[in-house]
């Protein structure tokens, strides 16, 4: 019963967490001006706070680490480590600025992590093009290729 109440709580979490801390912590981004400033490559009008993704990130990890009391969630933990240094990428990225050719690298060296120290690979395009299970090496580079565009689709 117990570990069926951990884990729910280790669901519900961040949506509990996130609506308490970040109307605090969007008020202290103002007042010490770590901000989003509005330029050509951005669509917002005026600054934004750059804390959300830590408070987003932040919560879910809590809640991840809560709910490793009853699973197992070792085979998360590289997932979990690129996602907090993407994280800190797009901080430092929002604060001061930073080239899109690191940006770039730092991507796809975490998806090249991924693959190979997580493991998480797209093994099979399930009949797409006529093409069911893919080699190791095909498999690695468009699970590489497809996590690169997705940060970025994410990141746009």
């Amino acid at each position: 019963m117990v570990q069926w109440l951990v884990i729910l709580l280790s669901v519900l979490l961040p949506f509990i967490l996130v609506p308490l801390i970040l109307p605090s912590l969007v008020l202290v981004a103002k007042r010490k001006n770590i901000t989003d400033a509005p330029n050509y490559r951005k669509c917002q009008r005026r600054p934004v706070s750059v804390m959300g993704g830590m408070v987003v990130v932040s919560s879910i990890t809590t809640a991840l680490a809560l709910a490793s009391l009853y699973i197992d969630l070792n085979s998360l933990f590289p997932a979990i480590c690129m996602i907090v240094l993407l994280m800190t990428v797009g901080l430092i990225d929002d604060s001061i600025g930073m080239d899109f050719k690191v940006k770039l690298v730092i991507q796809t060296l975490v998806a090249v992590l991924l693959c190979y120290v997580g493991r998480y690979r797209i093994t099979s395009l399930w009949t797409i093009f006529g093409i069911e299970e893919l080699s190791p090496a095909v498999s690695c580079i468009i699970s590489i290729l497809t996590g690169v565009v997705i940060m970025n689709a994410i990141n746009f």
